[in-house]
């Protein structure tokens, strides 16, 4: 159909890409939390491991069910921190 986009096809396509740039996110990220915030390196391991796996399913060819337990892993890892950083994300007076 015209207009449609296939999202498998989309995401084979384009993974590299997006890994790539996830990639300078988390790296940005831990120099943001290293040099301007003043953590220490040993704060920052958990954040290693996003721009790490990444590297891994960016040189590594994988199979497709590789990346879904990746990403259903990273989207666990979103609900637990946001539920554990809750006060953060609030806004008050």
């Amino acid at each position: 159909q015209e207009g449609m986009i296939e999202l498998k096809a989309f995401y084979q396509d384009n993974y590299p890409k997006i890994f790539l740039f996830s990639i300078g996110l988390a790296v940005l990220g831990i120099l943001d939390s290293l040099i301007i915030r003043g953590d220490s390196l040993q704060s920052q391991l958990l954040k290693l491991v996003v721009p790490f796996t990444f590297s891994v399913l960016y040189f590594k060819k994988s199979p497709e069910w590789v990346h879904k337990l990746v990403s259903i892993g990273f989207f666990l890892l979103l609900i637990v921190t946001i539920a554990f950083e809750w006060n953060e994300w609030l806004i008050s007076n």
